[in-house]
């Protein structure tokens, strides 16, 4: 959240082969920030995240939605929408993504 990039298409962290899942330990200097993986959907995955990430995620878009890409965006409401239809998370957390929805323009 503090380097927010975008344009920045270069992956930082890979899936292995049969790899279901990854851990990312944020720098404790980086406490408190969001990160966003798969950012505009360039993988062919979703990405579930921690409570406290998403909530960090979730007060990023209230405060300043356009420093998140409308892709990338986009596409947490989907990821959201579809655990929630798979039972993954209730759909209350899919809804708190949308209560920046006010903010959007593009």
């Amino acid at each position: 959240g503090s380097r927010p990039d975008f344009l920045d298409k270069k992956p930082k962290l890979w899936l292995r082969n049969n790899q279901l899942s990854v851990s990312y330990n944020i720098d404790e200097s980086e406490a408190g920030d969001w990160l966003i993986l798969n950012a505009d959907a360039t993988g062919f995955y979703r990405v579930l995240y921690s409570e406290d990430m998403f909530t960090e995620i979730v007060n990023q878009l209230i405060t300043n939605a356009s420093v998140i890409s409308p892709l990338t965006r986009s596409q947490l409401i989907d990821n959201y929408f579809n655990f929630a239809a798979a039972g993954y998370v209730d759909v209350t957390q899919a809804l708190r993504l949308t209560k920046y929805l006010g903010q959007e323009t593009t």
